[in-house]
C-alpha cells in the first residue's frame, strides 16, 4: 500500500509520537525545535488529514486554552512498521490509542514535560544526557524487566549514572505503590546493581506514604547497599527536582 506524502519533519514528528504516545502542540514544536507554531499546525493538520494522526480538540478550561493532543492514527502505524527503530510488538499498542483514558495521556505529557526539565538540566551542567521511553527499552533491559514508566542516563566524567522512574497515578491503591516498590528494591537486591530509584507522587500524602514504606521495608529486607531512594512530586520533578534521598538505617 502507498502512503500519503509527507515530509521528512512530519516523519520525525511521528516518530516523536511513537516515543511518547500522546503529545500536545506546543510539546511537539519545542521537541523539533521549530520557532513557527504556524508551521507546526499547517504540518499537524496535513497529518491528521490524511490519517497519520488524531487530534484531540483544544478545550477551554476556567478561562485557559488547552492546546490540542496527538497521537498516531492507522496510516502513522503503518508508516512507523517501516523503520528500523520501532519495534512491531510496541506498535500494536497503538492501535489502542483511541480507547486510553485521560489519566493516561495525562501522564504521557507530563513525562514530555520531564524530558524538557531534564534536558535543560543537564546542559546547565554540561552532561551527556539520554532519555528512554518503554518504545525504546531494549529487550532484557532493566528498564523493560521493571517496567519503568521511564528512564534516563546521564554521563559525566566518563562515569554513567543510571535512573529507573516510576511514576505513581492520583488515586492508585496503596497495595499497587507497594508492590511496585517492593519489585523495584527487590530487583537491585538479587542482581546485585546499584541503581538509582526516583519515586514521582501526585501529592504529598502519597509521597510520605512511599517515603515510609520505602524506608520500612529496606530497613527490615536489607539491601539497602544496592540502591538509592529518591521521593519527589509531579511539579517538583517538572523542574528537574529529584527530591530528598530516602535515608536508612546503618
Amino acid at each position: 500500500m502507498t502512503l500519503p506524502y509527507i515530509t521528512n519533519k512530519q516523519k520525525e514528528l511521528l516518530l516523536l509520537l511513537y516515543k511518547f504516545r500522546f503529545l500536545n502542540r506546543i510539546q511537539i514544536q519545542k521537541l523539533l525545535n521549530h520557532k513557527h507554531h504556524k508551521t507546526i499546525n499547517i504540518w499537524l493538520k496535513d497529518l491528521t488529514e490524511k490519517e497519520y494522526t488524531t487530534r484531540i480538540y483544544e478545550k477551554t478550561f476556567h478561562g485557559m486554552t488547552i492546546p490540542a493532543k496527538y497521537y498516531i492514527s492507522l496510516n502513522g502505524i503503518r508508516f512507523l512498521k517501516t523503520q528500523e527503530e520501532c519495534n512491531n510488538r510496541y506498535l500494536r499498542k497503538l492501535y489502542q490509542e483511541n480507547r486510553r483514558s485521560e489519566t493516561f495521556i495525562d501522564t504521557c505529557l507530563l513525562i514530555a514535560d520531564i524530558f524538557f526539565a531534564l534536558q535543560e538540566k543537564s546542559k546547565e551542567n554540561s552532561t551527556e544526557f539520554q532519555f528512554f521511553t518503554p518504545s525504546g527499552y531494549t529487550e532484557n533491559s532493566i528498564a523493560q524487566e521493571l517496567a519503568a514508566s521511564f528512564a534516563y542516563v546521564i554521563h559525566k566524567n566518563k562515569t554513567k549514572h543510571i535512573y529507573m522512574c516510576e511514576l505513581f497515578r492520583e488515586n492508585m491503591p496503596r497495595y499497587a505503590i507497594r508492590g511496585k516498590i517492593k519489585r523495584y528494591i527487590e530487583f537491585h537486591q538479587s542482581e546485585e546493581l546499584h541503581g538509582t530509584l526516583i519515586f514521582i507522587c501526585p501529592n504529598n500524602i502519597t509521597s510520605h506514604f512511599v517515603k515510609r514504606f520505602a524506608r520500612q521495608f529496606v530497613n527490615e529486607e536489607g539491601g539497602g547497599e544496592n540502591v538509592t531512594i529518591h521521593v519527589t512530586s509531579y511539579d517538583e520533578m517538572k523542574i528537574g527536582n529529584i527530591g530528598e534521598e530516602v535515608e536508612f538505617e546503618d
